[in-house]
């Protein structure tokens, strides 16, 4: 089954869109939790029972985990084995680099980690994308514009009288297939 094909399951069988974000901040995390590893894995353990049942997707934001190193790269292993296994899943990770970095990148979440998906910064030029598109049956998310001020420092720039987020809209949409290319775009 693509990743495409899960996705469309997962939303039929929920009848929704609900996405979960594991954007554990061990900072924001209620009383109760240990603040260490260990805690956020026992409070994603609580969001994954309190919503498996309603979840189509579930997004872990790879950066929450990584400042802890092995420990954290542990935890998004285990974070990701707690979730339904009809769960869509995102590394919501925003890779993109020169072609064989990004190829690495893509080896790591789609073959190591298993996810189904991917969040992936185009802002180095479709090549820095490509190796993430190489994986035929998985989901690329393209970072198209967010919802933070500083988007206004390059993505919402115009060249050629339209925003380079546009830009990155148009070119990408002609180049790869529905089915595997979506979108960030802030509100």
């Amino acid at each position: 089954m693509t990743s495409y094909e899960k996705l469309i399951a997962s939303l039929e069988s929920k009848g929704n869109m609900l996405c979960v974000g594991l954007d554990t901040d061990i900072s924001k995390m209620p009383n109760g939790f240990a603040k260490n590893i260990s805690g956020v894995l026992d409070f994603n353990k609580m969001i994954i029972e309190a919503t498996r049942d309603l979840a189509a997707a579930y997004k872990i934001n790879f950066a929450f985990y990584e400042q802890y190193g092995s420990e954290g790269f542990a935890a998004i292993e285990k974070t990701l084995e707690l979730l339904p296994s009809d769960a869509f899943t995102i590394a919501d990770a925003k890779r993109g680099d020169i072609g064989n970095t990004s190829a690495a990148y893509a080896k790591s979440i789609f073959e190591h980690f298993r996810a189904d998906s991917i969040t992936v910064n185009p802002y180095m030029g479709t090549d820095s994308i490509d190796p993430f598109f190489a994986f035929e049956e998985k989901i690329v998310f393209i970072l198209a514009l967010t919802s933070n001020k500083g988007s206004f420092d390059y993505q919402k720039l115009k060249a050629d009288g339209l925003e380079i987020y546009k830009h990155v809209l148009n070119n990408t949409s002609n180049r790869y297939s529905f089915t595997q290319a979506g979108y960030v775009v802030g509100a």
